[in-house]
């Protein structure tokens, strides 16, 4: 894999333009995105609001190396956005908000498929 890279003089950016429904123009910028994560994963948020956005805090607090190796949900991407775009979510994303297991991506992590003798 070879990673990107920028010279002291420039900065990564990008900015998608759009209508919502309503036919309203927005823009989402990877600024934007930043500034919702910050709230998803350090606010403080209700209950229901909370149990949503627990996978993504969970991802976001994971050490850097368990973090490459786990991958966000599409409804989890969905709930990011949203939530910087209008700081709340605006239309449901599909994720079953009552789940049994606290550790959110433990199908996914080295040992899950391990056999116990």
């Amino acid at each position: 894999m070879q990673w990107a890279s920028v010279q002291d003089d420039q900065r990564w950016s990008w900015t998608v333009s759009f209508s919502d429904p309503a036919g309203t123009r927005k823009d989402l910028s990877h600024e934007r995105v930043l500034e919702g994560l910050t709230r998803l994963v350090y606010g403080d948020h209700s209950s229901s609001t909370g149990f949503q956005l627990l996978a993504v805090q969970q991802w976001f607090t994971e050490p850097t190396e368990a973090r490459r190796e786990l991958k966000l949900s599409a409804p989890d991407k969905s709930l990011i956005c949203q939530h910087a775009l209008y700081e709340k979510t605006v239309f449901p994303t599909g994720e079953n908000l009552f789940g049994t297991k606290l550790d959110l991506f433990e199908d996914q992590r080295p040992d899950a498929h391990s056999t116990e003798a």
